[in-house]
């Protein structure tokens, strides 16, 4: 459990760095020339990115502590598709927080 914990912090931690690196810095300039098309009200949802970012956190280490047991490639392949489902969900929630879609 402690290693569970750990791990849930560790890739929390890490999301949000990237985020700033790479929305805050990096794709500044792409957002900037789009702003016609995102919400106006988007920073007051981006509790919602915040949120998903502590699930998806907590998923990963969670499927990756429970599900790797080094059996080959159908393992990877389950793992796959677990995480290819987990981040569909958070990436239709942060479009919604994002992008003006009636």
């Amino acid at each position: 459990m402690k290693k569970l914990l750990i791990g849930f912090v560790v890739t929390f931690v890490l999301l949000e760095m990237m985020d700033i690196i790479v929305h805050g810095f990096l794709l500044m300039n792409a957002y900037q020339a789009t702003a016609s098309l995102w919400r106006p009200d988007m920073m007051q949802k981006m509790w919602i990115m915040h949120i998903v970012k502590l699930v998806v956190s907590f998923m990963v280490t969670f499927i990756f502590s429970k599900g790797y047991e080094g059996k080959g490639t159908m393992e990877g392949v389950r793992y796959g598709f677990y995480m290819g489902v987990l981040l569909s969900i958070g990436m239709a929630y942060g479009t919604y927080a994002m992008i003006a879609i009636p």
